[in-house]
């Protein structure tokens, strides 16, 4: 009678290993990353708020030579720079989202 082969059935009873943990940040890199949003964010304020004050109309580049200052003076211009502030204010928030997901990781039970 011939054998018969049969799929052996295995079954994993070991728990799989635990998964290495995350090196916590020093607080050098916690500075670094808090002062790099801080940056960010102070950058992104004053390029949505400068360019519609007095402030703007009386400095260096708004008296340059050749046609700069019509360019200078444009809303078009303007609202350009309020887009680089409004991007700059976007990193800002991501930056310290991504801080807090880096120092409040998310634990495996709270799944």
């Amino acid at each position: 009678m011939p054998l018969k082969e049969e799929p052996v059935k295995t079954e994993s009873r070991c728990a799989a290993p635990p998964a290495p943990e995350a090196p916590r940040p020093n607080w050098r890199q916690v500075a670094g990353a808090l002062a790099w949003a801080l940056g960010c964010s102070v950058l992104g304020a004053a390029l949505l708020i400068l360019p519609w004050l007095w402030v703007w109309d009386r400095n260096f580049f708004g008296s340059w030579r050749g046609g700069w200052p019509e360019v200078w003076l444009s809303p078009y211009f303007r609202g350009a720079v309020n887009g680089l502030g409004l991007i700059n204010v976007g990193v800002s928030f991501y930056e310290l989202l991504r801080l807090l997901k880096w120092l409040l990781p998310e634990e495996e039970g709270d799944r």
